[in-house]
């Protein structure tokens, strides 16, 4: 390996760590809010981001540095419950989505359900394939799995965005909160990102037939950047600076 790769494989690692740890930070704070609050949405979220990070975080960390040997027992067991935990922060996402912004019995509900189901379903799939003694990537249960999380992002970004903009036109009128709005604004921004990172995850894995996106230079550029943004606009929109509050951060309110 080059000085230009290695240097280009430690700005990869570095980047994924803090956006671990960025995530990990707003879903033990949103948790801990959530024990004050009793509020459903705090706690969704902090499981989300709790659960997701440990799972993809963890894994990778375990996979390189305990259960190294594909094929044990251990790396199995661990494999499948780091799997466990990001579908368990999916279906928290999907929930969080559907009653913040679509609450009740209608399509919302219905497209909870099934991205519930859909994740659960993926796990299932890989445990019944024998997927996760493999270090193997391109299985069936994981690009199941992949484009149910695409399918929440495109969900989640476009509430948002839709929301930031009715907003827009209330505070254009002095009935709204400008701080309030550039959170939703950067909620639905972070999720346009997302459906980015997940797109470089399916791709180059799926697409491209390689074992991860950090395997080329190009892909783990595209892959790095917007896991970078995705964590700073998560923080803003749960835990906003003091600029936010007195201007509009995109847009015209008209």
């Amino acid at each position: 390996m080059g000085a230009p790769e290695a240097l280009l494989e430690q700005f990869a690692a570095l980047a994924l760590a803090v956006v671990g740890l960025v995530t990990l930070t707003v879903g033990v704070r949103l948790l801990l809010r959530a024990a004050e609050t009793r509020g459903l949405p705090e706690l969704l979220f902090g499981i989300g981001f709790v659960a997701g990070t440990l799972g993809v975080v963890g894994s990778q960390l375990g996979q390189r540095l305990v259960w190294t040997e594909p094929g044990t027992a251990l790396f199995t067991s661990m494999t499948a419950a780091g799997f466990a935990l990001q579908v368990a922060g999916t279906v928290a996402l999907y929930a969080v989505i559907w009653r913040v912004f679509r609450p009740g019995p209608g399509w919302g509900a219905a497209l909870f359900a099934a991205g519930s189901l859909v994740a659960t379903g993926a796990w299932l799939l890989r445990l019944f394939d024998g997927d996760f003694g493999a270090a193997d990537l391109h299985v069936r249960g994981l690009f199941i799995f992949q484009c149910t999380r695409l399918a929440l992002f495109c969900w989640s970004s476009t509430e948002g965005l839709l929301y930031a903009s009715r907003m827009r036109r209330q505070i254009a009128l002095g009935l709204g909160s400008t701080g309030a709005h550039n959170q939703i604004f950067f909620w639905g921004a972070a999720g346009v990102l997302m459906i980015f990172t997940t797109l470089l995850i399916i791709v180059p894995i799926f697409v491209m037939g390689m074992q991860s996106p950090l395997d080329h230079p190009v892909t783990t550029v595209l892959a790095t950047l917007p896991a970078l943004f995705t964590s700073l606009f998560m923080w803003w929109a749960f835990f906003p600076p003091a600029w936010m509050e007195g201007r509009l951060v995109w847009g015209e309110a008209r």
